[in-house]
């Protein structure tokens, strides 16, 4: 209930007492419980908030310690085993590698890449002949111009169009010109194309003038048609097909416009793919190819008038064709000539490549150890460069765990500083009692034993039969609690992405002292490269030691490494130590059955905050009772000062009148 109470009325009407502001003060009197209340409410809030803050620290730092402790299930392998691959040139060739993976140089030629089969309609599919009308084409009426060129000689002859004409009759004027100066001389339509056969002249035949007022030149693509000379025969033909096609009209109808119209019931398989083309457009006809499972991307190319099928796999395997039951469309797409499914297809280019000087071949670009023989290397072949060899080195990649320890020690010192934050504690502000500026936490006696815990792990040495490893402590491999410790000679550039969020952002060597009583950690990353060449072995037993459990029937051989104890003390699993020993980490929390540090707080924290607001509104309910006692208390005196003063006045007025 709130705790701000009303105090409606005025003063008393009769005995003239302030009863608003005498309420008032007894109430705030009683009130006083309710603030420190609620007061202790708001600083287990801000304790609340200091935790979860703090978890999201310990959370970040045991993600990166298990990038590096962990262990891939299936083949129990760590970040010790990851290799990596480089490239002299990585535009021609690229490699990824497995932990699998040898530790080798690769030399490798690439004099081929991988094509797709494409299979293309060898004669436009659309409509196209000499009955067709100059509207059926959009061909408008009235005259283009056509030149010949005999010698030095050039002849203008104006082609008039009328509407209805048909190709045939104009054709038939065109050659009529023709045949004026190259005797000989015809004009047909050859593979959807109008073209002038010169025979043996090779006079010219040229097309268009400024003032032509119909656009016959640019609909047949005669404005742009090319004179070739074949052993003598010379012809002047248009540059593409002309497309007629109604691509959303149903092929087995008239309205589809195609030269051979496609019968009902048509079936086809394209790679074993049955499809039925029974009243179906070209359009509905492509998207079903396209969803389909066989393979191939369908299109319609309008420019050439041609069906065309592209397989989606690289190589020169060929498209499977098929009319069946009786059905024609691939033959009226002109991709089946009879029994012929072959000469429409340009077969794909299979990949072929040198390595360390075998002749290889694939149907990919990128290639693995069925094709290399290598096992764990997938190379990704770019680009043709016959007589250059690209080198691909493969190797451990220490990088990536130097990396990743750097990673390690910024999330702790991040950790450290947040706690720092949290519990920090100011002599005045304790002396003068103002402690809202002391951290909410500083009297936290169990952040502070965690943050103890995490530092013990980090700087003590390992013990049990790890000890009679080359390395018994981090700070042998580079890592120190202070920064003059670890020398001066790195100068990798540590900048953290998370700079802007105020952590830690230099976990690399410094030039400069500081003191280890700040609780952070330096790396030397000259130091732990030189570990990790000198035998990565032992330092992957200093850090992880050997086996961890494995699923639910893992079986742990108690012996670990400084980043699995991390794992472990941090961790969101329950573990049994090789004494038997089990316990929760600071991060667990599993329902009831087991909670951690930060969640067995939170727990806590809430119960008490429930309790609190619980107390907070029955004492205010309480308060509630007894304002309204108090003002009927009020009230009920005032009435009887209110009667003893009608009676005063009653019994002044009759001594008045005895005395008369």
């Amino acid at each position: 209930m709130s705790s701000n109470y009303s105090l409606g009325g005025v003063g008393g009407f009769n005995s003239g007492f302030d009863v608003n502001g005498i309420i008032a003060q007894l109430i705030s009197f009683e009130q006083r419980p309710i603030t420190l209340m609620t007061q202790k409410k708001s600083a287990i809030s801000r304790q609340q908030a200091a935790y979860t803050s703090i978890q999201n620290k310990a959370r970040s730092l045991f993600s990166a310690i298990d990038q590096l402790a962990r262990r891939d299930v299936a083949t129990q392998k760590t970040m010790f085993e990851n290799m990596k691959a480089t490239t002299s040139d990585s535009n021609s060739v690229t490699a990824s590698v497995s932990s699998s993976a040898a530790p080798q140089t690769l030399n490798i030629e690439v004099l081929a890449l991988p094509t797709a089969t494409v299979a293309t309609s060898t004669e436009g599919v659309g409509r196209f002949d000499a009955t067709m009308t100059n509207t059926e084409l959009g061909i408008t009426a009235g005259n283009f111009t056509l030149y010949t060129q005999v010698g030095a000689t050039q002849k203008a002859y104006q082609i008039a169009i009328a509407d209805g004409d048909t190709m045939g009759d104009i054709m038939a004027d065109m050659q009529t010109a023709v045949q004026t100066d190259i005797p000989g001389a015809t004009v047909g339509i050859v593979d959807g194309k109008i073209q002038i056969n010169r025979g043996g002249s090779g006079n010219a035949v040229t097309f268009g003038a400024g003032g032509d007022t119909s656009n016959f030149l640019e609909k047949t693509f005669l404005n742009t048609a090319v004179a070739v000379n074949d052993g003598g025969i010379f012809t002047t033909t248009a540059s593409q097909r002309v497309s007629t096609v109604v691509r959303d009209s149903a092929v087995t109808t008239a309205g589809a416009n195609l030269a051979t119209t496609v019968n009902a019931n048509s079936e086809f398989k394209i790679n074993g793919i049955t499809f039925n083309a029974d009243g179906k457009s070209i359009n509905t006809i492509i998207d079903e190819i396209n969803k389909s499972e066989a393979g191939v991307t369908a299109s319609f190319n309008r420019g050439t008038n041609s069906f065309q099928l592209t397989a989606n796999d690289t190589g020169s395997n060929l498209i499977s064709l098929e009319d069946v039951g009786g059905g024609n469309f691939l033959q009226a797409m002109k991709l089946i000539n009879g029994t012929d499914a072959i000469s429409s297809q340009k077969a794909g280019n299979n990949t072929k490549f040198v390595l360390n000087g075998q002749t290889l071949y694939a149907t990919s670009d990128t290639v693995d150890e069925t094709v290399t023989g290598l096992t764990g290397v997938s190379l990704n072949l770019k680009k043709v460069a016959a007589g250059t060899t690209t080198q691909i080195t493969i190797q451990k990649d220490n990088d990536a765990i130097v990396n990743q320890v750097d990673d390690i020690i910024k999330k702790y010192n991040s950790l450290i500083d947040e706690i720092a934050k949290q519990t920090k504690i100011d002599p005045e502000a304790t002396k003068t009692g103002a402690s809202a500026t002391n951290g909410p936490l500083s009297g936290d006696s169990r952040i502070k034993n965690f943050r103890n815990q995490l530092r013990s792990i980090f700087t003590q040495s390992v013990g049990g039969d790890l000890a009679n490893t080359a390395y018994e402590s981090l700070q042998m491999i580079g890592i120190s609690s202070s920064a003059k410790a670890v020398g001066s000679t790195d100068t990798t550039d540590t900048t953290d992405e998370n700079a802007a969020d105020g952590e830690t952002t230099d976990s690399s060597t410094s030039t400069s002292s500081s003191s280890s009583s700040d609780g952070k950690l330096y790396l030397d990353k000259n130091a732990l490269r030189a570990a990790l060449s000198a035998d990565p072995n032992k330092l992957k037993r200093l850090f992880i030691a050997q086996d961890l459990p494995v699923g639910a029937s893992g079986v742990d051989d108690g012996l670990d490494g400084t980043f699995t104890k991390l794992q472990r003390f941090l961790t969101d699993k329950t573990y049994t130590d090789g004494a038997g020993r089990t316990g929760f980490g600071a991060l667990y929390s599993l329902g009831d059955s087991g909670k951690g540090l930060f969640a067995t707080y939170q727990d806590s924290a809430g119960k008490r905050i429930k309790t609190i607001e619980t107390s907070i509104e029955r004492a205010n309910d309480r308060l509630a009772i007894k304002e309204k006692t108090l003002r009927q208390q009020f009230l009920a005196m005032d009435r009887m000062v209110g009667q003893y003063q009608r009676q005063g006045t009653a019994l002044a007025g009759l001594s008045a009148q005895l005395a008369r």
